[in-house]
């Protein structure tokens, strides 16, 4: 058997090895672990242990999956043959608070790093879940906290250390469906609106709440809160009780500026059928967007939609796994677009970016990444 070329001192297990289902596996938040099996998995801890690995990968003809957080719904990162590149260990942190810019890794979380900037009274509009890591979540753009007036994160990137191959109001709606709202003590099917606003003073943060006020179902709604002083902790610890860790997932997700009375019927049929919580359905109010830097990263419109299939026995992979699935493709001639960060293009193939944004990236990649030694998305248009 022919020798194989070293990675170095860094900590790695190849397909066969004590470890190596552990290593695997837990690269994926999704306790869905998807059935694909790299070659060896590399748990790099800095950037010299990620120079390494890719070397390896290039001597070796082998492809490369990189993961930071885990969280792809979809477990991308996972792939059959070649390399996983686990970066979750590069989770260096330092802020300039003068300056205001921060320096992290890849592998930090966004909710530590909000938390480590809210005690120099900065922000940055990280990940709406906890456990989203920075280098995944700025890869798909970067839909956070308040991203609708700040845009996507990826906005906010002064600059990054590569590795190569060789709205006039400050409300972000949001809207939630499920079977049970355990949060608000509800074993009932209910509709969560959700309002954040990052404001500087009550006064301010009044104005903008203004518009729920209008809403015209207001008065039949079991629990109306108009304003409530939150932090950042708060409002995690709120969405995760829709994200439970150790759950089996299936997601997708739709951009579309179609009008509701379109939309209602294939909203009807998903609500009629969704499985129990903490299953459920999001509507984001979006649009009209402000004109983006010149950039490449995703696709927006007017109202983002995603379903989230959640369960807990792998005995219900059959009855809860295509929900999700299935519920797009039936409302799919109303899209016009996919966000990256729920995707679920191996099974649902959606276009993510404009054309001419893909033109400009395959450019790029045939520069830098002439061999193709980084896997592409799964399920690409």
């Amino acid at each position: 058997m022919q020798d194989r070329p070293t990675i170095g001192e860094t900590r790695h297990y190849f397909r066969g090895d004590d470890g190596y289902e552990q290593a695997r596996s837990q690269t994926v938040w999704n306790a869905r672990t998807p059935q694909r099996y790299p070659e060896v998995v590399v748990q790099a801890v800095d950037v010299d242990d990620v120079v390494a690995t890719v070397r390896y990968a290039q001597q070796c003809d082998m492809r490369i999956g990189v993961r930071s957080g885990g969280h792809s719904w979809a477990g991308n990162h996972v792939r059959d043959g070649g390399v996983l590149l686990d970066v979750s260990r590069l989770d260096q942190c330092t802020i300039d608070a003068d300056a205001a810019v921060a320096v992290v890794g890849p592998g930090m979380g966004g909710s530590i790093l909000a938390a480590r900037l809210a005690e120099q009274d900065l922000f940055f509009p990280v990940g709406h879940c906890t456990g989203v890591c920075i280098g995944g979540y700025l890869l798909q753009g970067g839909y956070g906290w308040n991203s609708r007036i700040l845009g996507p994160a990826c906005e906010s990137v002064l600059g990054l250390d590569v590795v190569t191959a060789d709205g006039e109001r400050r409300v972000e709606l949001q809207i939630v469906a499920s079977r049970a709202v355990p949060g608000a003590g509800l074993d009932t099917p209910g509709i969560v609106m959700a309002s954040p606003v990052f404001a500087d003073t009550e006064q301010e943060a009044d104005q903008a709440l203004a518009l729920l006020e209008t809403c015209p179902v207001r008065d039949s709604a079991i629990v109306a809160v108009p304003y409530a002083p939150a932090d950042l902790d708060t409002w995690y610890s709120a969405v995760m009780t829709n994200y439970p860790t150790g759950y089996r997932y299936a997601t997708d997700n739709m951009w579309t500026s179609a009008p509701i009375d379109e939309l209602m019927p294939g909203i009807r049929s998903i609500l009629e059928t969704m499985p129990p919580h903490p299953a459920h359905f999001l509507w984001l109010n979006w649009g009209p967007s402000p004109q983006r830097q010149d950039m490449a990263y995703s696709l927006e419109d007017e109202t983002y939609i995603a379903l989230y299939s959640v369960w807990k026995d792998a005995a219900d992979d059959q009855t809860y796994g295509d929900w999700a699935r299935s519920g797009m493709a039936a409302m799919e001639h109303l899209q016009t677009g996919t966000q990256l960060a729920d995707e679920n293009l191996g099974e649902r193939p959606a276009p993510f970016a404009t054309a001419d944004a893909m033109a400009r990236l395959d450019r790029v990649r045939s520069v830098y990444d002439p061999d193709g030694r980084f896997h592409s998305w799964m399920g690409r248009v």
